[in-house]
């Protein structure tokens, strides 16, 4: 078996625009699809996500970078994936490892305005 033809199907780049209709098709939320999406990521191990008054902050764990330039342009690279595939600018991604811890269901207003502010900080 050709390994090299078996890593490049596991490595294949989505078309966000394909990616995006199909996601809509389906009806998913808009956390829905930032979870979906980030995870097509190979460097995204998984992914957390909460909605602030129409800020969505997505909080995700990776497989380790080397470099902090590499962890920066991923992290941004993903946070622009994102917001072109929402249609949104209200959207944060940090690989913040206590933002991702604290994510959980039936966060108050309260909390989610605390993470909203560690997030935006550490990004």
């Amino acid at each position: 078996m050709d390994m090299t033809a078996a890593y490049d199907i596991q490595t294949a780049y989505i078309n966000s625009a394909l990616y995006a209709e199909a996601v809509e098709a389906k009806g998913e939320s808009a956390q829905d699809k930032a979870i979906s999406f980030a995870l097509q990521n190979e460097s995204v191990l998984s992914v957390r996500v909460f909605e602030l008054d129409g800020n969505i902050i997505v909080a995700t764990l990776t497989s380790p970078f080397y470099l902090k330039s590499e962890r920066d342009a991923a992290r941004q690279q993903l946070e622009d994936d994102l917001k072109a595939l929402l249609g949104s600018d209200n959207i944060i991604v940090t690989f913040d490892v206590h933002v991702y811890r604290k994510i959980r269901d039936g966060l108050s207003d309260e909390e989610k305005q605390d993470l909203y502010q560690l997030a935006y900080e550490r990004r």
